[in-house]
């Protein structure tokens, strides 16, 4: 990692690292190593560059509402819509929206994408005149910025947009940062890492202390949840195949789950009709069910047969041996 880079981030996120007070590898401070147990910094009140400007129908000038000149101004039509660009994502933080003259209603979007959008505020029943709304706290990553003009009875007229905050880049933390939520990532991946994973079967043992930024797992770390036996390939958190004895660890429960899925899990029955000379039967054990690794007595089958010892009846079919499988 480039330290001039690291320097930047560590004084503010800006080219503050040129002034007294900051940190630098003069100070003794490791800055790569600074760099990559601490969060991304970046200036949140930081003017963005100005956006490309385009207005719904095209009436009036768009790019007088960004054009840094509060005597000019987008005349809106009604209804109508103002499109910014900025041509980059950027982890919006505040808007600031000055009216020459405010329409009664308008609404304020975001978007990373022209065709998929946030509201971050409606506005109604305001009063035609001049007026300044701020939107702060806004922390979400967008490209582009929509005003949509949704009531008026004279034109209405935007001084200056301004928008406030820094590239997503800056912003937003590296892989290996601790996170709490995947908004944090630069990568959109917020999670726990797994290592120790003796039986090679993807699934580690011990998960990192706290969840960290990355989709591509660090050398030595597997991204599947804990594995309650890693010293067997064949239990793991999405085991689904029952088997006849405990795993490595001595314990039936192959899927992680906390509990032993059996096989047959079910008590048997069998119904003898003697009129109709029918008989019904639902598989299962008899009496109880059999424990994993365990054999029981298993009904299969029901039949009517005329010529039993003791005469016409019913015929209920058992396995003697029915061996228990678990997972």
């Amino acid at each position: 990692m480039d330290s001039s880079r690291m320097r930047g981030l560590v004084c503010g996120g800006l080219m503050t690292f040129l002034m007294a007070g900051c940190l630098t590898e003069a100070d003794g401070v490791d800055i790569e190593d600074f760099g990559e147990r601490s969060e991304a910094l970046c200036s949140a009140t930081k003017l963005l560059a100005r956006p490309a400007a385009t207005s719904s129908p095209a009436v009036g000038s768009a790019e007088a509402a960004v054009d840094g000149n509060s005597a000019t101004s987008w005349q809106a039509a009604l209804p109508s819509t103002l499109l910014l660009d900025y041509k980059a994502v950027y982890l919006v933080n505040q808007l600031v929206l000055t009216w020459s003259r405010s329409p009664t209603r308008y609404q304020v979007d975001i978007g990373i994408t022209a065709g998929s959008w946030t509201r971050l505020k409606l506005m109604e029943n305001q009063a035609e005149k001049a007026s300044q709304l701020t939107i702060s706290d806004i922390n979400k990553k967008a490209r582009y910025i929509r005003v949509k003009v949704l009531g008026a009875t004279q034109p209405p007229a935007l001084a200056e947009l301004q928008a406030r905050g820094d590239t997503a880049a800056n912003c937003l933390k590296a892989d290996g940062a601790a996170c709490s939520s995947v908004t944090e990532c630069a990568s959109e991946r917020c999670g726990y890492w797994y290592k120790d994973d003796a039986d090679n079967d993807q699934y580690g043992a011990t998960p990192t202390p706290t969840k960290v930024c990355g989709k591509i797992a660090p050398s030595g770390y597997v991204s599947s949840s804990p594995d309650c036996c890693d010293t067997d390939a064949a239990s793991n958190p999405q085991a689904t195949t029952f088997m006849s004895q405990p795993n490595a660890c001595g314990s039936w429960d192959y899927n992680c789950s906390g509990s032993e899925d059996k096989a047959n899990p079910i008590v048997g029955s069998t119904s003898c009709n003697t009129v109709a000379h029918t008989c019904t039967w639902s598989s299962g054990y008899i009496h109880e069910v059999a424990e994993c690794g365990q054999t029981g007595a298993y009904i299969f089958g029901c039949e009517w047969v005329d010529n039993l010892p003791g005469g016409p009846g019913c015929r209920v079919l058992v396995s003697t041996g029915e061996s228990q499988t678990c997972y």
